[in-house]
């Protein structure tokens, strides 16, 4: 039941008074002081998160703590603040004003050249940035609702903006490929003095670098770092950016905090365990993390990454074309801990909604790819998966009816998939086996936004390692068997030749993305009859 707005009101007030009482000292925003919508008990994980990405587009003050004041509603307790990128620097620092002069600036461009490009735009985009006076604002405001605000600023990687506004942090006499020199010893110096500002402006234990997307490309060709990989003994790139890295968690833990950074830093055996590793290309490198005895945040982004297409018919907004589509009926069966061996179980704090924002420029499109979602993951961090999905679907719709009638511009739920047994009655269905025996369920796909019909499969165990399969012949779904073999480096379809399957084949090869570090691999056979 959606709490009446007097008693939203009363539990804030409650909320904001406990958490002032301590702010800046002992508070320890991870446990909320009241229970939000639709959760019921005390909450399964203590982190449950949501991550704004403000580089690629600008979101002011108001939008920022209207972000806060809905995470409030539904107990989000962490709000992952991403503040810079390469394609702006959006925290204002005495030390160096040129990163938000020169760094806050995105120039003008004509047409996209990558098909994660953002958008046109006349005139440059910018100056947008946070002043220190903002920045403690929002960490006070969010405070107040028992929020903890962990500010990510890149390092090595994903840093153009900070080498564009201060070139010497680049290799010398290469291109600015956005990623930091690490063979001088001013980068160093450079990002001790971001950290020692950024601990002052932020009273949260925990300080995100990034890390994740390196390609070293400048370090395999500059002099400086081939002359620190010789004199540590580092026989590449990646060991190159291992001991880096390392060294930045070292000062941040002497400062008394915690690192945090993507699940590329787990590949690093030395790194102090007080890192917190937050896995994104799959669950599979969270479980792996956590097997290493690092604490995890679990944001996988075929359950987490809100930029993701959301397979709503007529839907107004742009996607990303990779990745998967990310309804709430999935959400519902998000587990953070699928996988996790029960002795490794104690290492996940639990899990974040992450929003991208290349295609995201103003707060009515980050609305309608967050809510309801975001909403979902809220629910199944705080109660666990859905164990009663109908029921879930009802409360999420009467969230989302509660936030169009409150201004929110929060998108339908659809469904754009439906169970078999309600689309087909008395049809025969089967499931598939993969190579490691795991059961797949499926689904079929109405509202079909691509040239084939297609069935959804996903792990019974919840796991994420498996990523959306295509493989109908149409969307009438017509009678017959139809095989399907999948690598994610070779796909291919047997099946009636036909130009629909055709287009539909390429559109899957394009949809596909590899999983780093490993290929999953399955065949089975679906069949589909009348009785």
């Amino acid at each position: 039941m959606l709490m009446n707005k007097n008693v939203v009101a009363s539990l804030f007030a409650l909320n904001a008074l406990l958490a002032a009482s301590a702010y800046g000292g002992a508070f320890d925003p991870v446990v909320p002081r009241w229970t939000p919508k639709c959760v019921f008990g005390q909450p399964r994980y203590a982190w449950r998160g949501h991550m704004l990405d403000v580089s690629r587009h600008f979101f002011t003050v108001d939008d920022v703590k209207k972000t806060l004041d809905l995470m409030l509603e539904h107990g989000l307790n962490v709000f992952h603040w991403h503040l810079t990128d390469g394609e702006g620097w959006r925290l204002q620092l005495d030390r160096y004003p040129e990163l938000t002069a020169i760094g806050s600036v995105r120039k003008a461009s004509t047409k996209r050249t990558t098909t994660m490009g953002l958008d046109v735009v006349d005139g440059d985009y910018g100056p947008f940035f946070y002043t220190k006076d903002q920045i403690r604002e929002v960490v006070r405001y969010a405070a107040e609702r028992g929020i903890r605000v962990v500010p990510e600023i890149e390092f090595p990687g994903h840093s153009g903006a900070a080498v564009r506004s201060r070139p010497e942090l680049g290799c010398r006499g290469l291109w600015n490929c956005g990623e930091y020199c690490l063979g001088k010893e001013s980068t160093f110096e450079f990002f001790r003095n971001v950290i020692d500002e950024v601990c002052e402006l932020f009273p949260g234990e925990v300080i995100h670098v990034g890390g994740d997307e390196c390609t070293g490309a400048n370090w395999k060709k500059c002099a400086d770092c081939q002359s620190r990989m010789k004199e540590n003994g580092l026989a590449d790139v990646h060991a190159l950016q291992g001991w880096a890295t390392k060294r930045v968690a070292l000062y941040i833990e002497k400062k008394g905090r915690r690192m945090m950074g993507w699940d590329e830093l787990a590949s690093w055996d030395d790194l102090p365990r007080s890192v917190i590793i937050q896995s994104y290309r799959g669950a599979s490198y969270g479980v792996a993390a956590a097997k290493k005895g690092f604490d995890v945040v679990m944001s996988p982004d075929t359950f987490c990454y809100l930029d993701y297409v959301q397979g709503l018919e007529g839907d107004p907004e742009e996607y990303q074309p990779f990745g998967v589509l990310l309804d709430v009926a999935k959400i519902a069966r998000f587990d953070p801990c699928a996988d996790v061996p029960e002795e490794f179980r104690r290492h996940i704090l639990g899990g974040e909604g992450n929003l991208w924002t290349e295609l995201v420029p103003d707060m009515k499109g980050v609305e309608w790819r967050v809510w309801p979602r975001l909403a979902a993951i809220a629910d199944v961090l705080w109660n666990g998966p859905a164990k009663d999905v109908p029921s879930f679907m009802a409360r999420m719709q009467r969230i989302r009816d509660d936030l169009v009638k409150r201004g929110i511009n929060a998108a339908p739920l659809g469904p754009l998939f439906k169970p078999v047994p309600d689309l087909l009655p008395g049809a025969r269905y089967e499931s598939l086996k993969s190579e490691n025996g795991k059961r797949l369920d499926f689904a079929k796909m109405l509202d079909n936004p691509l040239d084939f019909g297609i069935l959804r499969f996903d792990h019974e165990d919840k796991s994420d390692s498996f990523r959306h399969v295509y493989a109908t012949r149409d969307a009438t779904m017509e009678k017959g068997t139809y095989r399907l073999d999948l690598n994610f480096d070779k796909i291919s379809m047997s099946a009636p030749d036909d130009e629909g399957f055709r287009r539909g084949l390429e559109q899957l090869r394009a949809l596909a993305r590899p999983k780093r570090g490993g290929v999953m691999e399955f065949t089975g056979a679906v069949i589909v009859g009348g009785k």
